[in-house]
């Protein structure tokens, strides 16, 4: 009985936790690849941080279903809507749960900040090269900083992305 309670506590919250999510880009209209509507300043700003705070989340459900939401939120700023600071934020602390000690989230959390990539990938590369040496293995850091200098390149500017 004690087992059952448990489960349908932790279902509750979870089911709790996606709703929140999903309401609150349903209402900024921000899911959806046909979606027109771009977040505003405000918006971006008042909801990265709830967003960030699933990644501490104890269920691991929670966590990995966040990591697919911020990379579609990383899409959905209108342009200027996020400050380098934002990004920067966002960035560190996705780097942190990159070193996660479970194998499955850090690859939910590599997909996130790939994503990342095509909107700061100066950025990205910056701060995936600082994380190298900080990870216990930090051969993902390292593949991403690649990936994302080879944006770079790509792109052929000196200053893409924010600094």
């Amino acid at each position: 009985m004690l087992g059952c309670y448990l489960f349908l506590s932790r279902l509750a919250y979870l089911l709790l936790s996606l709703i929140d999510i999903v309401v609150r880009f349903f209402l900024f209209g921000a899911i959806g690849a046909n979606t027109t509507y771009a977040c505003k300043h405000h918006s971006v700003q008042a909801m990265y941080p709830e967003l960030l705070k699933r990644l501490d989340d104890s269920n691991d459900d929670v966590r990995r279903t966040i990591c697919a939401t911020i990379a579609m939120y990383f899409k959905a700023p209108a342009p200027g809507a996020f400050s380098s600071t934002c990004y920067g934020y966002m960035l560190d602390t996705l780097l942190v749960h990159l070193d996660d000690p479970e194998e499955e989230m850090q690859v939910c959390v590599l997909d996130t900040l790939t994503a990342a990539i095509d909107i700061v990938p100066k950025l990205v590369a910056a701060k995936a090269l600082k994380a190298v040496d900080s990870h216990r293995d930090g051969d993902m850091a390292e593949d991403l900083a690649q990936r994302a200098a080879k944006k770079v390149e790509e792109l052929g500017k000196t200053e893409v992305g924010m600094d």
